[in-house]
């Protein structure tokens, strides 16, 4: 699971024709600068240390479980985990792709690394053992669950005491897109209304520091970052903007003719050099309390 995007089916990947197409928007996400920097700056906030124990949640196809890994060192493990199969399998294949050029690059001796795992399993129900990581994370997947706070609370649970939780997640109602004058401002709120995001909750964003008092962590830190798109075409990759209008005109809260004048309108800005789009997201980290004292 991961980024934003107008494609249907993010909690239910396998269930899809194209699971391909989740992959390879996962990479055209991950490979904009602006993102790898949030999720570097997450990774510091699970304050990973050698030899730790972590677990990714929603791992997709697993770059940063191994990114973790090097982060951990020798001695340390992290586990992903996705209720895709599909997204397990390509992860795997990652993972042994990595250790083999690993071994190439140190002239056919394999040093000594982190392990790294891949499973299939329920973000909501994590079959973990209470206390079985140092740290948790999940990163742009609470707003595809049924069960969100739910899924909070699992990592939560599978957290040691004095481990850290981090969670990041869209506000879907944090999309400003600039469209031109003569489109009615009006009909430019309508579209961006977080109803029409592809997020089964396009207002996760702002509830997960709320989760984390409720969860009873301390040492709370947020973190915002805002990914700001000046071309139509990365915009329409990276936010779903053709796909949550079609998503309206199919669901009849759109006309075709305030589709095309939208959408034109971008398009227009888009050859004029002008076209702008922002989305912030957010990053809730906190350390899980030890026994017999509260955050």
């Amino acid at each position: 699971m991961g980024e934003e995007t107008a494609l249907p089916g993010w909690d239910a990947v396998d269930a899809t024709d194209e699971p391909e197409t989740f992959r390879s928007y996962l990479d055209a996400v991950t490979g904009r600068e602006r993102m790898r920097a949030l999720k570097r700056r997450s990774y510091r906030l699970l304050d990973p240390t050698a030899g730790d124990r972590l677990l990714d949640v929603g791992c997709g196809t697993g770059d940063d479980a191994l990114a973790l890994a090097d982060e951990v060192g020798p001695g340390g493990s992290v586990v992903g985990v996705d209720n895709s199969a599909a997204m397990v399998e390509e992860a795997r294949e990652r993972a042994s792709a990595s250790t083999a050029a690993a071994v190439d690059a140190d002239a056919g001796r394999e040093s000594e690394a982190a392990t790294v795992s891949f499973r299939v399993a329920d973000a909501e129900s994590l079959p973990f053992a209470d206390g079985r990581f140092d740290g948790a994370r999940v990163d742009r997947v609470l707003q595809h669950l049924e069960r969100p706070r739910e899924a909070f609370a699992e990592l939560r649970r599978v957290t040691r005491p004095g481990g850290r939780v981090v969670a990041t997640d869209t506000d879907w109602g944090t999309l400003v897109v600039d469209a031109p004058e003569d489109v009615p401002g009006e009909l430019s709120s309508r579209i961006l209304d977080p109803t029409w995001s592809c997020a089964r909750d396009g207002r996760i964003g702002r509830r997960l520091r709320r989760w984390a008092v409720e969860a009873g962590l301390g040492d709370l830190d947020l973190d915002t970052a805002t990914l700001v798109l000046t071309d139509f075409d990365a915009g329409d990759e990276v936010l779903g903007l053709t796909g949550r209008v079609e998503r309206m005109r199919e669901a009849g809260a759109l006309e075709d003719d305030e589709a095309a004048r939208w959408l034109g309108g971008l398009r227009a800005a888009d050859e004029a050099g002008s076209f702008f789009a922002s989305l912030t997201l957010y990053t809730a980290a906190g350390t899980v309390p030890e026994p017999g004292r509260s955050a």
